[in-house]
């Protein structure tokens, strides 16, 4: 009875190193998590905006498929230099969020217009109630990009 205890601890110690070994050695990367709510989201693209230089704060607003970021940028900084942080910008949420049309401004009457829209979208207010705030803003900025093509993997530049 001795030599089936030992038989059976060397078959049970052998099927959990098999376990160990098969369960740890996968090959696949984690899956990218879900988008979140439209909230989620921009409060997502306001922080990651925010780590880019010459951005104080940034303001963004979900609507549909749809993302604008409003910029308030340092101080004395030119047009070139603003246009070039919003190209930055851009590429860098679009990498976090290809599957959005953006758009970005530091134009500061088009960033009270996102402002005021999201703060009273995340008071309750419907987005439907601001189209045509949100038709303004989409006409004002100047630095787009359409969302990634899922049958091709490209975006659009506008």
């Amino acid at each position: 009875m001795n030599v089936s205890r030992q038989k059976l601890f060397i078959l049970i110690t052998i099927l959990i190193g098999v376990c160990l070994v098969a369960g740890g050695c996968s090959s696949q990367k984690p899956a990218k998590p879900m988008p979140g709510t439209p909230k989620e989201v921009a409060n997502g693209i306001e922080t990651e905006a925010q780590k880019v230089e010459g951005v104080n704060k940034a303001t963004a607003l979900v609507s549909d498929k749809n993302i604008y970021i409003g910029l308030d940028l340092k101080e004395n900084i030119d047009k070139q230099k603003s246009t070039a942080i919003e190209k930055s910008v851009l590429d860098r949420m679009m990498y976090l969020e290809p599957n959005y049309a953006m758009g970005v401004t530091s134009d500061m009457d088009l960033v009270r217009k996102i402002r005021y829209v999201a703060q009273n979208f995340a008071q309750g207010n419907p987005l439907s109630s601001f189209q045509n705030e949100i038709m303004e803003i989409d006409q004002g900025i100047s630095v787009k990009r359409e969302a990634l093509d899922s049958t091709t993997g490209t975006t659009g530049i506008k």
